[in-house]
């Protein structure tokens, strides 16, 4: 039989580890540092771009994941920015809480958007990207 209070603290640790796995994520794109970036995903990874736009699709693979940051970059001429707000985690689950910003052709994003990261063995292993307004992405994206 297992003591509760043993199934919580593990519970508890994994959420921790979970929580800065996704800051060292967040934090070696911050930098550029695409090692670094993949180092934390899992091989077959899927980072999930919605929308109808050219960014829009599914990244599969280390490169291709740390690709769509630079991708974005490019795309705004280097202006394109997240600011992590918060982070939350369980034992298979890890959310970012950003802000993103941007300016492209003229036009200028800055809301909330949340990342929902599935986590297997330790590594980052599926991303569903959520704006607030994915039509207002779509038209900056276009």
């Amino acid at each position: 039989m297992t003591d509760s209070h043993d199934t919580g603290a593990a519970a508890g640790a994994a959420a921790d580890a979970n929580k800065a796995l996704l800051r060292a994520f967040y934090d070696a794109v911050r930098r550029g540092d695409a090692r670094a970036a993949m180092d934390l995903l899992a091989d077959d990874v899927v980072f999930h771009q919605p929308g109808r736009n050219p960014t829009s699709g599914d990244y599969r693979g280390k490169e291709a994941a740390v690709s769509l940051p630079r991708l974005l970059a490019d795309r705004s001429g280097g202006t394109f920015r997240f600011e992590v707000h918060d982070v939350a985690a369980t034992h298979d689950h890890a959310i970012g809480l950003l802000r993103i910003s941007g300016r492209r052709d003229g036009r200028s994003i800055d809301m909330p958007a949340a990342h929902v990261f599935h986590i297997r063995d330790g590594k980052l292993a599926e991303l569903w990207i959520h704006p607030l307004d994915q039509h207002e992405i779509d038209e900056f994206w276009a």
